[in-house]
C-alpha cells in the first residue's frame, strides 16, 4: 500500500479539504471508541483507546502493560465481536500508551528547616547587593511558623 507523503501541519491545515477529512477521521475514531466501550468487559473498558483504523488493521492502546496484556488474551474473541458488529478490520494491533499526567499538576509543599533559615539570613548579612539580600531574607520567611 503506497504510503502518503509527510506534510506539515500547518500545510495540512490550510486546506479545507483537509480539515474536513481530518474532523471526519476524529469523528469516526470517536464513534469507534464509544462503540468499542460496549463491547469491552466493564473493568477494561476505561482503559482501551481506539488509536486508528488503517485498512483492516485496528489499533487500539491500553494505558499499561498488565491491560495491554489482558486485551490481547482477549483479541480473538473481542475481533469476532467486533466484525458481528459490523467492523470491517481483520487484524487487532495493542500497544501500551500510559495515560500522561504532568507532573506541574502535582502540589508539592516545600518546607526550609530551621537551620536553612539561619544560614540564608546568615548570608543575607553578608552580601553587599542589597536585592539579593532582600531575597534571601524573603526566602528564608516562607512558611515560617508563627511565633
Amino acid at each position: 500500500m503506497p504510503r502518503t507523503p509527510v506534510r506539515p501541519l500547518a500545510e495540512l491545515l490550510a486546506s479545507h479539504s483537509a480539515q474536513q477529512s481530518l474532523m471526519s477521521k476524529a469523528q469516526r475514531l470517536q464513534k469507534m471508541q464509544s462503540q468499542l466501550h460496549k463491547l469491552l468487559p466493564d473493568d477494561l473498558a476505561p482503559h482501551v483507546q481506539v488509536a486508528n483504523l488503517r485498512g483492516d488493521r485496528l489499533i487500539l492502546t491500553a494505558d499499561s502493560s498488565a491491560w495491554a496484556s489482558r486485551l490481547r488474551y482477549q483479541s480473538a474473541d473481542l475481533l469476532t465481536r467486533l466484525k458481528s458488529a459490523g467492523w470491517l478490520c481483520q487484524r487487532l494491533d495493542v500497544k501500551v500508551a500510559p495515560n500522561y499526567t504532568p507532573l506541574t499538576s502535582l502540589h508539592v509543599k516545600r518546607s526550609i528547616s530551621p537551620a536553612a533559615r539561619r544560614l540564608l539570613r546568615q548570608t543575607a548579612d553578608y552580601i553587599d547587593d542589597p536585592e539579593m539580600a532582600a531575597s534571601l531574607n524573603n526566602i528564608a520567611q516562607h512558611d515560617e511558623p508563627a511565633d
